[in-house]
């Protein structure tokens, strides 16, 4: 679902959450930009968006007062609340302006993959705007091309789950001449973004800045959330519990853990099925609990003081 809404915006089309439709009785037009407030007051008085208002500063102290001229005359429309993180997936700087409008001054560019925090959403001239808290900038050019699309902006830690190798690229595109490194299955990387490629795949932005594939074209999650560790287990179940090198355990057993049996993780995942996994030192992974909730590890800390009375 989260890749599906990431790949809706790479189209430039707002989603139906997003359209934050003013009623036909509440429109108010701003004269020459007839730009929509985002609700009326109770005076019916629009609300006026930033931009619009840097604009009524330079002297045009009542919009009904200004002139249309037909050379210069713009249409916003729906406009919507996001405060929602966009990353520039542009192959170059895309221009911040002070204003929607076509006297509108540039303030300062956003470079390459760089984030930035849109507050609201509208269409000028049918195109997708997105309003910053210092300007306005344009979401996509006037080919369609999209220039910036929506991120999720965070600090978590994943464990590659594929089975081959998946590529650090240096930069958002996936592509081969950019490949920096590698990442084997059963790694824990520190990530701090994800947002869609061109092509499809939803890319994360790791700490060091580089690059790796989230979930691909195919729909395949190469990496999953994972809670860092650094503790002994001890087998407190009857059953042996095997060992797999796969997070979901659909593999072969590699060996098998013994009642009693003391193992280290490094660190704790919820795998497709709702069991919780503990990651291994050597990158294989063993169940916690299972999904019916039976515990099959626990704690060694737990038990250091246990006296048990025959």
């Amino acid at each position: 679902a989260f890749l599906a809404k990431q790949q809706c915006h790479l189209t430039g089309e707002m989603s139906r959450e997003e359209r934050n439709v003013v009623p036909d009785g509440a429109r108010k037009s701003l004269s020459q930009f007839a730009l929509l407030g985002c609700k009326a007051t109770r005076r019916r008085a629009p609300c006026v968006p930033k931009a619009a208002a840097r604009l009524l500063r330079r002297g045009k102290t009542n919009p009904r007062d200004m002139a249309p001229d037909s050379s210069e005359t713009s249409v916003c429309d729906k406009m919507a609340a996001v405060d929602q993180w966009y990353v520039n997936i542009h192959h170059a700087p895309v221009s911040v302006w002070d204003a929607a409008a076509p006297f509108a001054v540039q303030v300062r560019s956003i470079r390459p993959e760089e984030s930035v925090l849109g507050r609201c959403r509208f269409r000028l001239d049918d195109r997708a705007m997105l309003e910053l808290d210092d300007g306005v900038v344009a979401l996509c050019g006037g080919d369609g091309h999209r220039y910036l699309t929506e991120a999720s902006v965070f600090e978590q830690h994943f464990v590659s789950v594929h089975p081959g190798i998946v590529h650090v690229h240096r930069c958002l595109p996936p592509l081969a001449p950019y490949v920096v490194g590698q990442i084997r299955r059963g790694k824990i990387v520190e990530a701090v973004l994800t947002c869609c490629s061109r092509g499809g795949n939803l890319r994360m932005k790791l700490k060091d800045g580089t690059w790796t594939t989230l979930i691909n074209v195919a729909g395949a999650t190469l990496f999953r959330e994972v809670t860092l560790v650094d503790q002994w287990f001890l087998h407190v179940h009857v059953d042996p519990l095997p060992v797999t090198m796969d997070m979901d355990a659909q593999g072969k057993s590699v060996r098998h853990v013994g009642q009693g049996q003391l193992v280290h993780g490094n660190g704790i995942a919820c795998n497709a099925h709702g069991a919780f996994r503990v990651l291994l030192d050597d990158g294989a992974w063993v169940t916690m609990r299972d999904p019916e909730g039976v515990q099959t590890l626990c704690d060694s800390a737990l038990f250091e003081h246990t006296v048990f009375q025959i």
